[in-house]
């Protein structure tokens, strides 16, 4: 019997706002990743839906409160160091609190989706950005 494949469940949000959507810089002190650029993220703490990590995540690492869309845009797989991630994404628009950095970011920026290829490494993230920027409401 082979073992049990187990997946982290992580969100990605992007926070949109004038077909622009909010960026940010992963610490250099991070274990995963330091200093590349993502947009909102979390994994999904047990007992949480993952719209409410999104709602969660999007209000720890920006100081914002999101109106969320609820239906993920998409979702995909990858890695989170030595573990299987399968990361659900999501958008929303901000209903209230002005952007801030989290300790776990060092720059954020607003950015299009052209920029965000460039900035951004990981080829599954930038692909979601395009759908989420230009799905309608």
């Amino acid at each position: 019997m082979s073992k049990p494949t187990f997946f982290v469940v992580a969100v990605a949000v992007f926070l949109v706002h004038d077909n622009r959507f909010l960026a940010l810089r992963r610490s250099t002190s991070k274990a995963v990743a330091p200093g590349a650029w993502e947009v909102i993220s979390g994994k999904v703490e047990r007992g949480e839906l993952p719209h409410e990590t999104a709602r969660r995540e999007t209000y720890e690492e920006t100081g914002i409160t999101v109106a969320l869309d609820e239906r993920p845009v998409t979702a995909y797989q990858a890695d989170y160091g030595m573990a299987p991630m399968m990361v659900l994404v999501y958008r929303g628009k901000r209903l209230a609190g002005e952007a801030s950095l989290s300790s776990e970011h060092e720059a954020m920026a607003w950015v299009t989706e052209d920029e965000f290829a460039q900035l951004c490494l990981y080829g599954e993230l930038v692909e979601a950005a395009r759908w989420a920027i230009k799905l309608p409401w």
